[in-house]
């Protein structure tokens, strides 16, 4: 948060040190998958999925599916970050199918919002729109005020790209209201930008 990603790396290399020789491989997993976000952080989309692959076999050994289905939205960054949207697709498209079957809806909703920034960045606006649907919906219902913040930042997004000023400017507006109400200064700061870029 300080900025200080560099440092960071030697502390999460110690971390997974500590993890490994205490045989902890739920907790290794966890900090590999960190670790990969500080790599992507870093630009080092490459080292991230590194990283992903590493723990990706421990969930699997494991058999922890929900585990496995959480990381694919890492990896999915990792491959829009190397400007390859449609692996980051197929890798959220095979994640949902195995949330549907299990049921669980925070499951489906991570990779239903996820799946929809890859088609914004493939340009398949109207898929991304109605992927994002229920997630927003879902956030909405429950009161998570941060993460329909979330929901409606990505929608305003999938407008503007898609040249809908109008319907991306009420997106924006809705989430800055959020954002102030719980005082986050850096998302409000990134959404009055976004509202601007809008309004040009």
């Amino acid at each position: 948060m300080l900025g200080r990603r560099e440092e960071t790396t030697g502390l999460y290399e110690r971390a997974l040190e500590i993890a490994r020789a205490r045989g902890d491989e739920d907790k290794e997993g966890w900090i590999l998958t960190h670790f990969g976000d500080l790599q992507c952080d870093l630009e080092r989309p490459g080292d991230a999925l590194r990283r992903y692959t590493e723990a990706r076999a421990i969930y699997r050994q494991r058999g922890d599916k929900g585990a496995e289905i959480w990381l694919s939205a890492h990896v999915a960054d990792a491959y829009r970050q190397l400007d390859r949207p449609e692996e980051a697709a197929r890798v959220l498209t095979k994640s949902l199918e195995a949330s549907r079957r299990r049921g669980d809806p925070a499951e489906i909703v991570w990779c239903q919002w996820h799946l929809a920034l890859a088609y914004d960045q493939m340009g398949r606006y109207a898929e991304a729109e109605e992927t994002l649907s229920p997630a927003t919906e879902f956030h909405r219902h429950r009161g998570d005020q941060a993460g329909l913040a979330t929901m409606l930042t990505i929608l305003g997004d999938i407008h503007f790209h898609a040249r809908r000023p109008a319907l991306a400017r009420e997106a924006y507006r809705e989430a800055l209201e959020l954002v102030r109400s719980l005082d986050i200064p850096q998302r409000v700061a990134e959404l009055e930008a976004a509202l601007e870029r809008a309004s040009g």
